[in-house]
Order: structure tokens, then sequence, then C-alpha cells
């Protein structure tokens, strides 16, 4: 019914009335869509616009903090590597067998690889009795029996650094 009382009322206008009426619904839409579209749609993207320097900063400094956290992780690495593997030479020198090593390498943070040639056996097994006192264990041992007396060893040590 409503609709019927609306359509009696407009055929009961004018033309001149029609015309201002439907000028003044249009105008009346339009205000009403700025208002509740578009305007809030052009404040946020001025909100915006402003905003997106600082935005673009901020991105940049974060990039830059990643890069510097990865490069402190790398030296954290490296010191750790060097850590494990300064213990183990230090340790060699004590009990008087590093001069018979030939190699002594870091192989992983925790892990540290050794050769040598015509070590004596007591001596390299009071060498590891001292590291399994530091915490450093033996994780792979070969022990090959050379002509000049002593034995050629590989061995993998692993302990945590510190």
């Amino acid at each position: 019914m409503p609709a019927d009382s609306f359509n009696a009322f407009w055929r009961s206008r004018s033309t001149r009335e029609r015309t201002y009426l439907g000028l003044g619904a249009a105008v009346l839409l339009l205000a009403l869509v700025y208002i509740l579209l578009l305007d809030p749609l052009l404040e946020t993207r001025s909100k915006l616009e402003k905003r997106l320097p600082q935005l673009r900063a901020e991105v940049r400094l974060m990039q830059v903090q990643v890069a510097e956290v990865e490069r402190l992780r790398a030296g954290s690495q490296n010191a750790k590597q060097g850590a494990l593997l300064g213990r183990i030479g230090v340790s060699a020198s004590e009990v008087g067998i590093r001069d018979k090593m030939q190699q002594i390498v870091s192989i992983a943070e925790d892990r540290v690889r050794v050769t040598g040639g015509a070590v004596p056996l007591n001596a390299w097994l009071e060498w590891l009795g001292t590291l399994e006192k530091q915490g450093i264990r033996v994780a792979y041992c070969r022990m090959i029996p050379t002509e000049a007396g002593g034995h050629a060893v590989e061995a993998l040590l692993q302990g945590e650094p510190r």
C-alpha cells in the first residue's frame, strides 16, 4: 500500500514539481553517496599517503636490522665453532700431542675432526680422558698402528661450545 500512496502523491504533482522533486532527490542521493562513501575513502587515502614515507622508512630500517641479525648470527656460529676448536687445540697442547696432529678442523658448531700420525697410545688415551672431563666426547675413533710406534688416528669429537 505505501507504493500506492506514493504513486498517488506523484501523479497529483505537476510536471514542474516532479522535475524539482526528481532533481532534489538526485542531489540528495549524490550528497549521501559523497558523505557515506566517497569522503571517507578520500580521507583514508590522504592519511595513507601521509604515512607512506614513514612506513617505507620503517621497512628500510627493518631490512638493515635483518642484515645485522644475520651478520651477528654468522659471527656467533663462527665464534662457537672456534671456541670448541680452541678448547680441543689447547687440550692437545697441554697433553703434548698437538705437534703429532696433522689436522684439527671444525666441521660443525659442536663437532671437530682430528687426524694425526704416530700418536703414542698412552698420550692419546690421556688426552681423550681430559676431553671427557671438559664435556667433549668421542663420537668416532679409528686407530691404525704405525711402523714408527704409535698410532695413526682419526676421530670425531663432539661437545658443547662454551
